[in-house]
């Protein structure tokens, strides 16, 4: 249990420290509760005052930072000595003995340096972003403002922010620019400028509404994971579906009033003991599982079940859950304690193993296991609604086609070539048919229709910069970077086009692999 920290403990805590570096060091929440609550002062009356008067003359420096091998652990013990080194010019002749340590493309920011790096950029953010060795020595140096004299400020028109830019962008330029993209990230790469001033004004949520989004950090509300609760019976189908909804009701603590219209479940060491009996007979089967449902489901599919089925019909059969989710050792003596009273009783008791075999909760999906649960059902649909598990372990392996090769596909007796097309020249773009037909757009793709030219011919002229690479231009365009990573930062879109298509490795070929950094003690 945290100590609560009165007036009185924390004096007669500090009481026992004779510097305040010293308390701060051994006592930090007593250290910390003075300060806040105002008794720092009275706390360290008692206790000594460093030396405020001492001088750092250039012998004091020099003779201090012998002391250390490295500038890092010069400046962790003696940050004064440092500074008066920095700040009076001492520091190349203090730290002549120091090792540093040498990277491969080390760059020592000169002020010159750092002017000619600023004047590759338009804006401070992306200057900070991409270059912050140096934005960090301008900042140092106090040149900040002569280096980025020449970058534009995103307009505040109309927004108090305590001072005034151009008012380049109006909100017609501004929706002009954001209707040129497709997504927040191009907008926000590309133009730069307009996406900071329309974040300034307020705008993004109107000009951004058409866009394609990355879901924002926050997407889940209580309403929406609750609405993603109601879906799922069980918490194990919960997770399986929708585990980011599931993460965001347990980082909230809202699990226990959302999940509490599902089915419970047990685990290895929690198990339920339940029955199957027939109407009328003196037939019974006592048994243990973790999952109820799934162990009913599986029973159907057993033979002793089957020849019960087909002998008293499947109305006569009835399962039943003689218990909560209990201890398996307690339900272990419960099941023992029911069989022995059934048999006592003349039934006959269907159980083969001995009380106690624990029925599990667990499936391996092997591929052998996954085939032949897909070989159950004739459709995907029916697949993913009755067994979504074994379907996800089919698409985790690799397989999916090969599970799904006998099923029969209902997009395609729905779909055929010519309702495709019908349906895509009902739009003006790609972007359009694909927002607002799903289905149709999705038939396109399975039906490799996306480049058919009864389409493209139609939708072409609004594709825009969709269209912008091919294989030639992509190419042409890898060529001017020697890296793939600075390729991918200054052109995405042909990257991700030759990754798409299948001529990565042709596009990289003339590209080189960054050297590791030797470091040198």
């Amino acid at each position: 249990m945290k100590e609560k920290w009165t007036k009185e403990i924390v004096l007669k805590d500090a009481k026992k420290y004779n510097s305040k570096s010293e308390w701060a060091k051994n006592s930090n929440s007593s250290y910390n509760s003075a300060r806040k609550n105002g008794w720092f002062a009275k706390a360290t009356s008692h206790m000594d005052r460093p030396d405020m008067t001492r001088k750092w003359t250039k012998q004091n420096v020099i003779k201090n930072a012998k002391k250390f091998k490295t500038i890092k652990e010069w400046t962790n013990n003696f940050s004064g000595a440092y500074d008066a080194a920095f700040n009076k010019g001492w520091l190349k002749e203090a730290t002549a003995h120091m090792v540093r340590p040498a990277w491969k493309g080390l760059r020592i920011w000169t002020k010159e340096k750092i002017l000619e790096d600023a004047k590759k950029f338009k804006h401070r953010v992306r200057w900070g972003e991409k270059s912050g060795g140096a934005y960090a020595a301008a900042q140092r140096m106090g040149i900040l403002k002569l280096a980025t004299k020449h970058m534009i400020r995103p307009s505040t028109k109309g927004v108090n922010l305590g001072r005034r830019s151009p008012a380049k962008w109006t909100d017609e330029l501004l929706k002009n620019s954001a209707s040129k993209y497709e997504t927040v990230k191009e907008w926000r790469t590309k133009e730069e400028s307009a996406y900071a001033t329309a974040s300034a004004r307020g705008l993004l949520k109107e000009l951004t509404k058409r866009m394609i989004k990355i879901r924002e950090k926050g997407y889940w509300t209580k309403e929406k994971v609750k609405q993603s609760a109601l879906k799922y019976k069980t918490k194990v189908e919960w997770i399986t579906n929708e585990p980011a909804a599931y993460r965001a009701c347990l980082k909230n603590s809202w699990i226990d009033e959302l999940t509490n219209h599902m089915t419970p479940i047990g685990n290895k060491k929690m198990r339920c003991v339940y029955s199957i009996s027939v109407v009328g007979k003196k037939i019974i089967y006592i048994g243990l599982t973790g999952y109820f449902e799934r162990r009913m489901r599986d029973h159907f599919e057993t033979k002793r079940i089957i020849k019960l089925i087909k002998e008293y019909g499947k109305n006569s059969i009835i399962t039943k859950q003689l218990t909560k989710y209990i201890l398996a050792d307690e339900a272990i003596k419960i099941e023992d304690k029911l069989i022995n009273q059934y048999r006592k009783k003349k039934y006959i008791v269907l159980n083969r193993a001995k009380a106690g075999s624990l029925g599990g909760i667990n499936i391996k999906w092997t591929k052998e296991k996954i085939l032949i649960e897909a070989k159950k059902y004739q459709t995907i649909k029916d697949w993913l609604k009755k067994d979504k598990l074994s379907y996800s372990a089919a698409w985790s392996m690799n397989i999916l086609n090969q599970a799904t090769k006998h099923m029969t596909r209902l997009w395609e007796k729905k779909w055929t070539d010519e309702k495709v097309i019908k349906a895509a020249l009902k739009f003006k773009s790609f972007k359009d048919w694909l927002e607002k037909d799903k289905k149709s757009y999705a038939a396109a793709q399975q039906r490799k229709l996306l480049n058919d030219p009864r389409i493209t011919n139609k939708l072409k002229k609004v594709m825009g910069k969709a269209s912008k690479w091919s294989k030639v231009k992509a190419i042409k365009e890898a060529k001017k970077y020697k890296y793939r990573s600075v390729w991918k930062k200054n052109s995405p879109s042909s990257y991700r086009f030759a990754q798409r298509n299948g001529f990565f490795l042709k596009a990289v070929k003339h590209m080189k692999r960054p050297k590791p950094w030797n470091k040198i003690n």
